[in-house]
């Protein structure tokens, strides 16, 4: 793969999530926002269980447009879902809880990508996670 191959692993999962963030929103007011979230954790869901067993760049990048594309449908939803409850304890309190958990997985995302990524490439090689795995048993 290369460098410009790369490149779409995250352009498949940020321009549709991106691209979708306010019509994900406006499904979410016209069609009902535990639906349209239900939608997107499906769509997303699909993306996810289409990118396991990808064995090709484009079959991966495919599964990020669709994972994107859940998460635009979802974020918003989930967002607006908690802005509308009725106990502003309880809002404040999920709020917070939201906005630690992205900070979180944020940096340890960042942090964590940094060093996996130098283990696999100093150790068995980028190769390593895009074998090809026998299913017939050797010997």
């Amino acid at each position: 793969m290369s460098r410009l191959d790369a490149q779409w692993l995250l352009t498949g999962y940020t321009l549709p999530l991106a691209g979708l963030l306010l019509f994900g929103g406006r499904c979410g007011d016209r069609f009902g926002r535990r639906q349209v979230l239900a939608a997107g954790l499906s769509v997303f869901t699909a993306g996810l269980l289409l990118a396991g067993p990808a064995f090709t760049l484009w079959l991966i990048v495919a599964a990020r447009v669709l994972q994107g594309a859940g998460a635009a449908l979802a974020v918003p939803n989930s967002l607006a879902a908690i802005s509308a409850m009725p106990d502003p304890h309880r809002r404040h309190w999920l709020f917070s809880a939201v906005a630690v958990a992205v900070a979180v997985a944020g940096g340890l995302g960042a942090a964590g990508g940094i060093v996996v990524g130098g283990l696999i490439t100093q150790g068995p090689g980028p190769e390593w996670c895009w074998a090809r795995r026998s299913s017939a048993p050797s010997g």
